[in-house]
């Protein structure tokens, strides 16, 4: 059964994929199949008692062909 990941995490432009363990957790969640999505921190509100983002969905890779 694939699932839906939400990140919330600093900017992707932001992230070293050499040392950042959320971009391993990502990676491993793509490898299983899984939806990703991330957000920052502004992108989380509430409604009532209801918590809502406005997600990104993305896609990760090591090694991104050139």
């Amino acid at each position: 059964m694939a699932y839906r990941f939400l990140f919330v995490m600093d900017p992707l432009a932001n992230v070293l994929v050499d040392k950042d363990t959320t971009f391993g957790f990502m990676l491993e969640c793509h490898a299983r199949g899984h939806q990703i999505f991330y957000a920052q921190l502004r992108d989380l509100f509430a409604r009532g008692h209801q918590t809502h983002a406005f997600a990104h969905r993305c896609e990760v890779e090591l090694n991104p062909p050139p």
